[in-house]
């Protein structure tokens, strides 16, 4: 992540939860320049991610009648070390255990949503992908 460019894919089937995630992210990251693409559908996401390199995606647990573990296989595919945070209306402890399992960084209940909160787990998750290509290139150049 550049210091002062963040980019980021929001995907939710709610326009509503694209527009309060935004305004989160314009709080939560006010000397930043935020770089934004949001789309509500499955397929807007893979179109995105075809073209254009994340530092974060922020994805919503169930787009209609896909789910997002798809989405974050996707992405994994796309750009492996791109971290993925879910985003769910539903705070199910067996749910939160499978996507972290299938290599989510993070899953967060849209109704405890805070600045605070998506700010930590957006930097939390990016500074755990440098730490690890810090180690992959150490272990390459040993």
């Amino acid at each position: 992540m550049d210091k002062d460019q963040l980019k980021i894919l929001v995907v939710d089937d709610d326009e509503d939860d694209i527009f309060l995630v935004k305004e989160l992210l314009r709080e939560g990251f006010p000397d930043s320049i935020v770089a934004l693409d949001s789309t509500t559908s499955s397929q807007g996401a893979q179109e995105y991610l075809d073209k254009t390199q994340y530092d974060i995606c922020l994805l919503d647990l169930r787009l209609g009648e896909n789910d997002g573990i798809s989405l974050l296989n996707l992405a994994k595919k796309k750009c492996a070390s791109v971290p993925v945070i879910f985003l769910t209306g539903q705070g199910y402890q067996e749910k939160a255990v499978e996507v972290m399992k299938a290599g989510a960084a993070d899953y967060l209940i849209k109704s405890r949503l805070s600045v605070e909160g998506l700010e930590r787990a957006i930097r939390n998750a990016i500074e755990l992908r440098n730490e690890k290509e810090q180690r992959n290139r150490a272990e390459t150049a040993l």
